[in-house]
C-alpha cells in the first residue's frame, strides 16, 4: 500500500510506487490509467495551481483537474469501476480522493479569502460574496457565511493553511484548530502562539475535529503551563455561567402526531441526566434482546423509550427515590497536587467529569458536594489512579468503578459510548492467564470489544496496552498505519497525558503472536 494511505500523508502515486502519468497523457495511444493514477493527476494539478505563476494559469490547471475527475467518474461508472469497488485498491483510491477533497477545500478557502479582501466580487457582479455563493454555488446562507468567515479567520494562521493545502488537515479540522487558537489568552507572545499552532497541526494527523476542539487546555499545558490552570478554571466558570443562562427545554407536538423536543443545560447536569437515561435504556435493550432473541433496538429509540418510562414512573411515585438515583454517580477527577484538603470539593482548581473530560469550576464542584454522592478518585501527576474512595450509598464493584474513573467510557479512539454500555476487556486474554486487574483491563463498547478481542489461534488486528501513565492506548494494524504508532483517546489528553511518552513495556504481555512495538 502506498504511503499516502497513512492519515495526514499526501498521495504520491500508484500502487507500485511509480510516478503517475504526466498531464495530457490521459487516453493517449490506448493508455487507460488506473483510478489511483487519475487521482494522482488531480493532486499534481492542484500542486501546480498552488504554484501557478509563469506557464499554465490556475484556471487552466483547474480545468485539467476537472477533466481528470470526469475521466475518473467514467471509469467508476463502467466495468472497471465495478472491479475496483471489490478490490483492495478501492481503499487507496478513496484515501486519495479524501486527500484531494481536503486540498480542494483549502484552495477554495484561499480564493474566497482573496475575494473577500479585494472586494472584487462586488465590483464585478454588484453582489456581496456571500450572496454570490448562495446564487451560484447554491449554498445556504449559513454555509456561505461560514465559508467566508472561515476563510477570513484562516488568513492569520500560516501553518494551518500549509497543512490544509497539502491535504493533511481537512476543512473541519482547520476550523476547529482556528477556533482553539482564537480562544487562547491575549497575552501569549508570538513564539508561544506559533508553538500552539504547530502542536495542533501535528495533533490533527491523529485526532478528529471534535478532539481538536477540546484541546485548548492541552495546548496551554504545552506552551504556557504557568497560566494553564488559572485560564482553565476561568474558562470553565464562564462556560458554566453561559450554559446556565441558556438552559431550556422546548416540547412541540406536530400535526402529523409526532412530538419533538430540544433543550440545553450545563454539562454537569447533562451528565446526570445522561447516566439515568442510558442506564434505563441499556437495561431495556438487553431485556428485549433476551426476550425476543433479536438484535437490540436502536440506541436512540431505547433512550426515548427509557425517558418515557422514567416519566411514567415519576407520575406513579410519591417521591423520586424510585428512579434509581442511588446507582447514578457523577465521577469527577482532579490531580493529587490540586487537593487542598481531605475533601476534593474544596480545591481551588475545580475538577473534570471523567466520562467526557469536561472541566468543572471549583464553585460548581462545591455546590455539587453539598447534595450529591462524591466518589473520590485521587490521581497522580501523570493521571494514574492512586486511590479510589467510597460513596456513601450503593457502590458497584471496585474494579468497574476504577475503570469508570480512569476510562470514562469506551477507551477506543473516537468512541463516545458511556460506561453503562461497555464491557471490561482483558488486554492479556483470560484464557492466556491474564489477570482481572486494573493493569490488565480497559473499558470497551461491544463493537470495539469484538475488534480488539483476539480470536483463538491468530493475533488480533488491534492491540490494547497501558502507557506508563496508566492510560490505555491502541496499536492499529499495519494496513491502517504501517508504522503502527499508538493511538490515544482524545478524552485522555485533558489529563496531561500527552506530555508522557508511551510505554514500551507494561505489567502484562501481549496476546501470543503479537509483535508489540
Amino acid at each position: 500500500m502506498s504511503d499516502w494511505c497513512v492519515p495526514g500523508r499526501p498521495f504520491n502515486g500508484g500502487d507500485d510506487g511509480s510516478a503517475p502519468p504526466a498531464p495530457g497523457s490521459l487516453g493517449v495511444g490506448g493508455y487507460a490509467p488506473p483510478a489511483s493514477a487519475l487521482v494522482a493527476e488531480v493532486s499534481q494539478s492542484l500542486d501546480r495551481a498552488e504554484q501557478a505563476g509563469a506557464g499554465p494559469t490556475a484556471p487552466d490547471l483547474v480545468g485539467v483537474a476537472h477533466a481528470v475527475l470526469g475521466r475518473l467518474a467514467e471509469l467508476m461508472a463502467g466495468s472497471d469501476g465495478d472491479a475496483l469497488a471489490s478490490s483492495p485498491q478501492a481503499l487507496e483510491v478513496l484515501a486519495g480522493l479524501l486527500n484531494v477533497k481536503n486540498r480542494v477545500d483549502a484552495a477554495a478557502s484561499r480564493v474566497v479569502g482573496g475575494l473577500d479582501r479585494s472586494g472584487l466580487c462586488h465590483q464585478a457582479t454588484g453582489t456581496e460574496l456571500t450572496t454570490w455563493l448562495m446564487l451560484k454555488a447554491l449554498l445556504t446562507r449559513r454555509q456561505a457565511s461560514s465559508l467566508v468567515l472561515g476563510a477570513r479567520r484562516a488568513t492569520r494562521f500560516a501553518q494551518v493553511n500549509r497543512a490544509a493545502a497539502a491535504g493533511s488537515v481537512s476543512a473541519v479540522q482547520a476550523r476547529a484548530i482556528v477556533d482553539v487558537l482564537a480562544d487562547l489568552p491575549a497575552d501569549l507572545d508570538e513564539p508561544q502562539r506559533g508553538a500552539a499552532e504547530r502542536y495542533l497541526v501535528e495533533l490533527a494527523l491523529s485526532t478528529a475535529a471534535d478532539g481538536l476542539a477540546r484541546a485548548g487546555e492541552d495546548v496551554l499545558e504545552q506552551v504556557a503551563p504557568e497560566v494553564a490552570q488559572q485560564v482553565g478554571e476561568d474558562r470553565a466558570r464562564r462556560q458554566f455561567e453561559r450554559a446556565n443562562r441558556r438552559r431550556s427545554l422546548t416540547i412541540h407536538t406536530h400535526a402529523d402526531g409526532v412530538t419533538t423536543f430540544s433543550g440545553s443545560l450545563p454539562a454537569v447536569d447533562g451528565e446526570f441526566l445522561r447516566q439515568v437515561i442510558d442506564r434505563a435504556a441499556e437495561k431495556r435493550r438487553r431485556s428485549q434482546c433476551q426476550a425476543l432473541g433479536t438484535a437490540p433496538v436502536d440506541r436512540r429509540a431505547a433512550r426515548i423509550d427509557a425517558l418515557v418510562e422514567i416519566a411514567k414512573h415519576v407520575q406513579g411515585c410519591s417521591q423520586a427515590a424510585g428512579l434509581g438515583a442511588a446507582n447514578t454517580t457523577l465521577v469527577l477527577t482532579m490531580p493529587l497536587a490540586d487537593l487542598a484538603g481531605s475533601d476534593p470539593a474544596i480545591s481551588g482548581s475545580g475538577g473534570r467529569i471523567a466520562s467526557t473530560g469536561g472541566r468543572i469550576d471549583s464553585r460548581t464542584l462545591k455546590t455539587l458536594a453539598c447534595d450529591s454522592d462524591v466518589l473520590r478518585a485521587v490521581l497522580g501527576a501523570k493521571g494514574e489512579i492512586l486511590d479510589i474512595g467510597r460513596a456513601t450509598r450503593a457502590i458497584p464493584r471496585q474494579l468497574r468503578r476504577a475503570l469508570a474513573v480512569r476510562d470514562g467510557g469506551c477507551a477506543f479512539p473516537t468512541c463516545d459510548r458511556p460506561v453503562e454500555a461497555c464491557h471490561i476487556h482483558h488486554m492479556k486474554p483470560w484464557w492466556q492467564g491474564g489477570p482481572t486487574s486494573l493493569s490488565n483491563a480497559c473499558t470497551l463498547c461491544p463493537t470495539h470489544h469484538r475488534m480488539v478481542e483476539p480470536p483463538r489461534g491468530r493475533p488480533p488486528d488491534w492491540v490494547a496496552r497501558l502507557r506508563d501513565d496508566g492510560l490505555p492506548e491502541f496499536i492499529p494494524p499495519k494496513w491502517i498505519d504501517p508504522d503502527q504508532n499508538p493511538i490515544l483517546h482524545h478524552r485522555f489528553r485533558n489529563r496531561g497525558a500527552t506530555a508522557t511518552k508511551p510505554s514500551k513495556t507494561t505489567d502484562t504481555d501481549p496476546p501470543e503472536g503479537v509483535d508489540r512495538r
